[in-house]
């Protein structure tokens, strides 16, 4: 498993979000706003999500990005917002 990958809980699907949102935190909050995602979570076995930043997303060998979005293993994040795949692809350069 990659070192990157936290445990932490996921959230509900009704809008609180992944951990770590709504901290007021600049840098990756303000480009998701701008379009894009902040925040990944990846679906384990059991429906557990692991979550990453965009940065250690984007840092993933691109095989592996492909393979995860592909297979339909990730849930993305806009604040607190989940969004579609095909969205948080927007507004990514």
């Amino acid at each position: 498993m990659p070192k990157f990958f936290s445990r932490d809980a996921p959230p509900d699907r009704k809008g609180s979000g992944p951990p770590g949102i709504g901290s007021g935190a600049v840098g990756e909050g303000e480009a998701a706003r701008a379009g894009g995602y902040d925040r990944v979570g990846v679906v384990r076995d059991g429906g557990e999500l692991q979550w990453m930043t965009r940065s250690q997303f984007q840092a993933l060998p691109l095989t592996e990005r492909v393979r995860l979005l592909s297979g339909g293993e990730m849930r993305f994040y806009r604040g607190a917002l989940e969004i579609t795949a095909l969205e948080a692809m927007r507004g990514v350069p």
